[in-house]
């Protein structure tokens, strides 16, 4: 419902891309969150998004990243700000579920706006292992 997961404890891993239009002109950029208002408590998360604030799909436009530790919604834009109207991203990272529940993966835009998420836009989550994960396979 809503985008809500209901996750058990153990270690995630996760990626998407998402792609907005008719986002705001002021500032065309926004703040993304792996949990808000779910449920779940987390425990380690680090997570990177890199993409393009943006005039037009095939159009060049300001290239930017971030990186964040937290579940919540982020206090700085995502990707480098700017006053084009579409916004493209690819988000990727980690987090721990320490105590089982929802989590609710959502966007922020800075300026509001009636944006309009493009067809194709995903987030792909997986279990990777309990909570005391410290590696995968043969890399130590």
């Amino acid at each position: 419902t809503n985008g809500r997961l209901t996750l058990e404890t153990g270690t995630y891993l996760f990626n998407g891309i998402i792609t907005m239009t008719s986002i705001s002109a002021t500032s065309g950029n926004g703040k993304f969150s792996i949990n808000s208002g779910g449920t779940a408590t987390t425990g380690s998360i680090l997570w990177t998004a890199v993409g393009r604030d943006i005039a037009a799909e095939t159009t060049g436009g300001a290239y930017g990243g971030s990186w964040h530790v937290i579940a919540t919604q982020t206090g700085i834009d995502i990707v480098t700000a700017a006053t084009a109207t579409a916004l493209a991203f690819n988000v990727s990272g980690t987090f721990e579920i320490t105590g089982a529940g929802t989590i609710i993966p959502s966007f922020a835009q800075t300026t509001a706006a009636a944006a309009i998420v493009s067809v194709g836009s995903y987030l792909c989550f997986n279990r990777i292992g309990s909570t005391s994960v410290v590696s995968i396979g043969q890399w130590d």
